[in-house]
């Protein structure tokens, strides 16, 4: 059972913040160069799938907790190389 609620606060959580990380998308030039090097340094990765939380008592509030908690979290967009150069003063 408390498996299952912290499935389900986890799902609540994932469901607030997604819209968040959407607004932080990277460019198709960023995510390539990032593909890049995660095969590089990590080879070929595997596809993973996740299962659906199980209903147990609880876990409509767990749901509840997850997605309020996620409406609070901050999310910070990293910066890009070129503002990353410009702040150490060598901008291309």
């Amino acid at each position: 059972m408390k498996i299952s609620r912290a499935d389900n606060f986890a799902e609540g959580w994932i469901v607030a913040v997604r819209s968040k990380a959407q607004s932080m998308a990277v460019s198709q030039d960023e995510r390539t160069l990032m593909l890049t090097y995660a095969k590089r340094t990590w080879g070929q990765t595997e596809n993973l799938s996740g299962r659906a939380a199980r209903e147990a008592r609880g876990t409509s509030e767990a749901f509840g907790s997850g997605f309020r908690e996620g409406k609070n979290a901050n999310l910070h967009r990293p910066m890009s190389a070129q503002e990353r150069l410009a702040i150490e003063g060598r901008a291309a």
